[in-house]
């Protein structure tokens, strides 16, 4: 069994309701994205729980058709609440990474633990201020 191509075309047969999630242009081309749920999956192997499949079909103006999906035990209450969430964790992994190799948060040296710590929270500080400027600044 195919992990996506299975829940395409459950969607596809039973004319399940695709929602317009997103609008863009991508060099000339118009691409619609479009979203659905295909709910309680019980047809993979070795699965015993039931899987939620959100849907995602990109069309373009040229007659390109694109299908990728997230399969969770999350029941989404909206089509487009997956992905909604699946976005928050590239900002997540990018708030990761420059904490743990722009801000030298492992890189004190000291034998007094108050200072460490102080210091610590200093630099969270610092960096939590950085980020309310920049989303202030939409950057």
């Amino acid at each position: 069994m195919d992990a996506l191509t299975d829940p395409v075309r459950i969607a596809e047969a039973f004319s399940y309701k695709w929602t317009k999630y997103d609008e863009y242009s991508k060099y000339g081309v118009k691409y619609l994205e479009e979203v659905t749920v295909v709910g309680e999956v019980k047809i993979w192997k070795g699965c015993e729980v039931a899987l939620y499949v959100s849907l995602m079909r990109i069309t373009g103006s040229d007659g390109s058709v694109r299908h990728w999906g997230l399969s969770s035990t999350f029941e989404p209450k909206t089509a487009g609440e997956a992905f909604d969430l699946y976005a928050l964790r590239t900002q997540i992994e990018e708030r990761h990474r420059q904490i743990k190799n722009f801000w030298r948060i492992n890189k004190f040296t000291s034998p007094d633990g108050a200072l460490v710590e102080a210091h610590l929270l200093f630099t969270l500080l610092t960096y939590s201020l950085v980020q309310l400027y920049l989303n202030k600044n939409h950057r």
